[in-house]
């Protein structure tokens, strides 16, 4: 590996007519670890000029939490360079690096309290005049009407004061009972604004932040530069069927197309990263939305429950295929007098980018009492792994965590024998290159990024860092033997990603004079190797 601050701009090549088609990414589940891995991903599709073809992200869990950043900056098609993305990379990874995005931590928990608080604010204090009118209207009432007195109040709370000064440590039991109900009860409502927080934090445009409904994803980009289509994928719990939330609509099979009206991302976003157990499925009212030409017969229900879209496909690959039935009708037909009108992208399934940050299960020796977490890993296990192996049989474009670039560049080069020299020959010439570090130094690279656990709590800087270099290196092997895109003049490495987290502390210029200086490729190597070995000893 090779390290520098500035890659060389080179311009984006002629591709072959075969693969000059437009580009699809589909990010999977696998919480912070797959949100700053993702955003590696995406730093090298534009380092490689890939990102121009760009033109459909999918997502599920942690890599919807970088998809919906992605959807409220500045198109990706209108970045002419890495530059122009920093601002969002350093504000995201610094974010997840140092506070995460679990709402119930406790970096996070006093942000979340002071979110709430105003809110809960605003409303009493708009409530407060009304409500203490009929209340003293209402006891007014009780004394003409009965028997009961104002005074009789004290009977209620006597017993409870009585208690407390007797025994002064029954009121701290009280309150620690009380915080614990209110946290279990609304950590929906907790981890919902955290996620908001997080968005509102990276978003570029100042006007959304107060909002941010679905509605507004997608800037306009600049003349004659078309959209990027963000799509957030949930699992409707009554249906048992994917939802999707997009710019121009909401889409579930059984329901059918609306319009997304006042549907916030953080709504779309929980949805799409309520992972089961840990946080309620989130309920949404069908009547706030207006579904039409779904398969479903007879009446709607009144309301459905949004839970992680990993549980259906932790790939989130199943809108690709929806996609692929809209080309399929000439002209694409959403609703019958058209009042939903969406331009649907074109995208073979050959130019569709998997990006797999899941973690697979391992050999267990003990059950905990709430098995849920070996649950769902024997559920990724026999639900994700098969997708990957449709996609490696149909040799299409993917990326997994658990592949270090060196294992990436052999399986495309084997790969590209059987299908195309050109393919087979640029794979080949990365293994010699990347073949020059020891085996052990890859295997302990790629066993330090996938083992990082999956959660929502902060990640770490060196982990950080790490992920988001793997990521990146994967998307530059990939863009390079795939498609032809051609490699920058260096690369870039862990040192690059540090400072990346650093810019997202500091203003961005102080941050530049501290950025390391151009060093011989072999020595970068020498020391992202070292520091890896270091890390994992």
């Amino acid at each position: 590996m090779v390290s520098n601050n500035e890659a060389v701009s080179q311009p984006s090549p002629v591709l072959p007519q075969a693969q000059n088609d437009l580009l699809g990414l589909a990010l999977s589940g696998g919480g912070i670890r797959a949100t700053l891995f993702s955003l590696g991903v995406v730093i090298g599709l534009i380092e490689m000029k890939c990102h121009t073809r760009l033109r459909c992200v999918t997502s599920v869990s942690g890599g919807s939490i970088l998809n919906a950043a992605l959807a409220h900056n500045t198109p990706l098609c209108d970045l002419s360079d890495l530059k122009g993305f920093e601002t969002l990379a350093s504000k995201l990874a610094s974010s997840l690096a140092s506070r995460g995005a679990f709402a119930l931590s406790w970096r996070s928990l006093a942000a979340t309290s002071r979110y709430l608080a105003s809110f809960v604010g605003r409303v009493i204090l708009s409530l407060l005049v009304p409500l203490g009118v009929a209340f003293l209207f209402l006891l007014d009432n009780l004394e003409q009407k009965t028997t009961f007195r104002m005074t009789d109040l004290a009977y209620i709370y006597t017993p409870v004061w009585n208690l407390v000064r007797m025994y002064p440590w029954t009121f701290v039991v009280l309150l620690l009972l009380w915080v614990v109900a209110a946290f279990f009860f609304s950590r929906g409502l907790l981890q919902e604004a955290e996620y908001h927080s997080v968005i509102s934090h990276v978003a570029s445009d100042q006007h959304q932040k107060a909002g941010l409904l679905v509605k507004e994803w997608g800037q306009k980009p600049s003349q004659g530069k078309p959209h990027v289509m963000h799509v957030l994928v949930a699992t409707d719990l009554m249906s048992g069927a994917p939802m999707y939330f997009s710019r121009e609509f909401v889409y579930c099979e059984p329901y059918g197309w609306s319009d997304p009206r006042k549907v916030t991302t953080s709504v779309a976003l929980y949805g799409s990263a309520a992972f089961p157990g840990v946080f309620p499925p989130k309920k949404l009212k069908l009547n706030s939305l207006a579904f039409q030409n779904g398969d479903m017969p007879g009446a709607l229900p009144k309301d459905v429950r949004l839970v992680d879209g990993g549980v259906y496909n932790n790939l989130g690959t199943d809108w690709f295929d929806t996609l692929r039935k809209q080309w399929a009708q000439q002209p694409p037909l959403l609703w019958p007098f058209g009042e939903l009108t969406v331009t649907w992208p074109k995208i073979e399934p050959e130019n569709i980018i998997v990006v797999n940050a899941g973690a697979p299960s391992s050999t267990i020796k003990w059950l905990p009492p709430i098995p849920l977490p070996r649950i769902m890993s024997v559920l990724y296990d026999n639900t994700v792994r098969p997708r990957m192996s449709l996609l490696e049989v149909a040799r299409r474009p993917w990326i997994d965590i658990k592949e270090s670039p060196f294992q990436l560049a052999t399986r495309l080069a084997l790969n590209g024998k059987k299908d195309c020299e050109d393919q087979a020959s640029r794979a080949q010439s990365l293994v010699k290159t990347l073949e020059g570090k020891a085996p052990e130094f890859w295997a302990d690279f790629s066993r330090d990024t996938s083992g990082t656990p999956t959660k929502l709590s902060s990640a770490g800087e060196r982990t950080a860092a790490r992920l988001m270099l793997h990521g990146y290196l994967s998307s530059v092997v990939l863009c390079h033997v795939t498609f032809g895109a051609t490699l920058p003049g260096t690369f870039k490495g862990e040192e690059y990603f540090l400072k990346t987290l650093v810019r997202g502390e500091k203003p961005l210029e102080d941050a530049k004079k501290a950025e390391p200086q151009n060093v011989a490729p072999d020595r970068q190597a020498d020391t992202a190797g070292h520091d890896v070995k270091e890390a994992t000893s």
